[in-house]
This record gives C-alpha cells, sequence and structure tokens, in this order.
C-alpha cells in the first residue's frame, strides 16, 4: 500500500508540468499530500497490525458491539 502511493505520488510528479497554472500545482500538491501520507503509513502501519494481531476474543466482541447499530 505504501508503495503504490508513493509511486503514485512519483508519478504525479513526472507528468507535472513545472509552470504557474492550476492543474500543475494541483498536481504537485496532491503529490505532496501522497508523498505525507505514504510517509505515516510506513511509521503507523506496523503498530495497527501488531494491535489488531494482538487483540483477545474479549477485545474483538467489544469493537463488534460498538459498530452494531443501537
Amino acid at each position: 500500500m505504501v508503495s503504490a502511493i508513493a509511486v503514485g505520488a512519483a508519478l504525479l510528479v513526472d507528468s507535472a508540468e513545472f509552470q504557474w497554472e492550476v492543474l500543475s500545482i494541483l498536481r504537485l500538491l496532491t503529490a505532496g499530500v501522497m508523498l505525507v501520507l505514504s510517509g505515516l503509513c510506513v511509521n503507523f502501519l506496523p503498530n495497527v497490525v501488531r494491535a489488531v494481531w494482538h487483540l483477545t476474543p474479549k477485545s474483538y466482541e467489544e469493537i463488534l458491539e460498538l459498530l452494531r447499530p443501537p
């Protein structure tokens, strides 16, 4: 997932024309946001996987109870 986001950002930068046009600026801003997102994913994704991996069956029941409609 992280690689796909980073590659997508690189492709946006590669296709951007470095001119002061709205579309070029939006492409570069989107690429910047995607690179920041991939950096955050690299740091937080292992922690999320570890947290989900260590859940107990009681934790699963509590989470499902929160997700059920009232």
